[in-house]
């Protein structure tokens, strides 16, 4: 079974997630938009924990859905495609915007919190997290993670 743990990826990892955490603040500084913002974030999760599946929601409070914006390697139709009605899903979606806290589906075939929408995009096997992206008004969005 996959298990998130930071990359081991040369020597001195504390110092390279300092690195990439410096790195991505820099980034979002001058990032234009959601796009580059997404990029951004892609990247620092690709440096630190060698994935290549990941997904980008954001929550749309007026409505209570969270809807697709980007995936780590494109798949733009489907990513659009995503729109949750957070009042009626009972995945980890609703519960991380919810609790404002991550949850983690350790087997994404079988388990029923990793949700169907985002499973087309990162797949439906391995185990994923789903992040909360958090301000102090609130989760404005959840970054899902799957190996």
């Amino acid at each position: 079974m996959a298990r998130f743990l930071p990359s081991r990826r040369g020597s001195g990892g504390a110092a390279r997630r300092e690195d990439a955490v410096f790195e991505f603040s820099r980034q979002l500084v001058g990032a234009a938009g959601v796009g580059e913002i997404a990029q951004a974030l892609f990247r620092t999760i690709d440096d630190l924990f060698e994935v290549d599946r990941c997904v980008l929601l954001t929550i749309d409070d007026d409505s209570a859905r969270a809807h697709g914006v980007a995936a780590m390697g494109g798949m733009d139709a489907e990513v659009a495609a995503i729109s949750i009605d957070l009042a009626e899903d009972q995945s980890a979606v609703s519960r991380v915007v919810r609790d404002r806290v991550a949850h983690r589906v350790l087997d994404a075939s079988s388990e029923t919190l990793h949700n169907a929408q985002v499973a087309q995009v990162v797949g439906r096997t391995g185990s994923a997290v789903y992040v909360p992206l958090r301000t102090s008004g609130g989760v404005i969005g959840v970054v899902v993670i799957a190996t």
